[in-house]
């Protein structure tokens, strides 16, 4: 299947320094790579004038085969990959870069080195059983940390570290970069699709949402998720909150009528499907919602 390969003008921002008398002008791009289709995923290629910075390598290696091909094909290094949380989905093609990129730096916050080198939430296991001919022999592990607050310089590209904690994952990391105006946020937000909630934290994910909201809104930066297109600040942010408030509000009203039986979960399940039609699952996992929708009564029973 021919990849989708999206470049954003909106986000061709020109940067100039001054030298003597003389200005440099240097173009900053940013290029969605993905798989359209079941469980897509994105990873983000932003090209300066020195090289290039991927954000998030896919899910297998037949994919971190394709986001290899678009770094060679700009001609120019990669200097850096970052991974900004740890499921499998977004480091799987990792070793397919390394590959073809020997040496190049891989960062990641503290706790998501941790967890990928460990594989304790055991998601590297499913993975190799969801797709066993795709999964690397050895799943990569980043070499190098970064802190909450620090900025990650690439030559002309500056991205400011957030960690935001639990919620979709056990740890996330967003990236701001002010002069592209431009936020990454992982999968803090899954644009127009199905999200992964089986860990049980939508209360966390929705205050999250509210802090970004709060914490940016003034800058109001582009919104580059880690499924799905980008999109603006309000419109990604504020749908990627309705579909969570609309699976735990449904969830909650079968819940007020006794115990979650089959037939409710397939009720809940339409009522979102009607809602929310063509919204591909994030994962390749086909019960995806009716799992959600179990995962999302367990929280709301705990919570109760």
């Amino acid at each position: 299947m021919t990849p989708l390969k999206t470049m954003f003008a909106a986000a061709l921002i020109a940067l100039t320094s001054a030298c003597g008398d003389a200005a440099d002008t240097t173009p900053i791009a940013i290029e969605q790579i993905t798989q359209p289709g079941f469980a897509s995923v994105n990873s983000w290629l932003l090209e300066t004038g020195e090289g290039v910075v991927v954000i998030d390598a896919q899910r297998a290696m037949s994919t971190g085969a394709m986001v290899a091909d678009a770094v060679a094909a700009t001609e120019k290094p990669l200097l850096a990959i970052i991974i900004s949380h740890p499921h499998p989905d977004h480091f799987g093609g990792l070793a397919a870069l390394l590959d073809r990129f020997p040496g190049t730096p891989v960062y990641a916050s503290q706790r998501t080195t941790e967890v990928i080198a460990t594989d304790s939430n055991g998601y590297q296991a499913a993975t190799r059983q969801a797709i066993p001919d795709d999964s690397p022999d050895v799943f990569a592990v980043p070499d190098r940390t970064f802190t909450d607050g620090e900025t990650l310089q690439f030559g002309d590209l500056d991205l400011i570290v957030e960690e935001i904690g639990a919620g979709e994952s056990e740890t996330m990391t967003i990236l701001h970069a002010p002069k592209l105006s431009a936020l990454f946020v992982s999968d803090l937000v899954a644009h127009r699709m199905t999200g992964f909630v089986l860990e049980r934290r939508t209360g966390a994910w929705l205050d999250q949402i509210a802090a970004v909201q709060r914490d940016y809104g003034d800058a109001a930066p582009m919104i580059y998720p880690g499924h799905g297109s980008a999109g603006t600040f309000e419109t990604l942010l504020t749908e990627q909150d309705a579909w969570l408030l609309d699976l735990r509000q449904l969830v909650q009203a079968k819940l007020d009528q006794g115990p979650l039986t089959p037939i409710g979960i397939s009720e809940i399940e339409g009522e979102m499907q009607a809602k929310y039609p063509d919204y591909p699952i994030v994962a390749e996992i086909p019960t995806l919602l009716a799992l959600n929708i179990e995962a999302v009564a367990a929280e709301l029973a705990a919570d109760n």
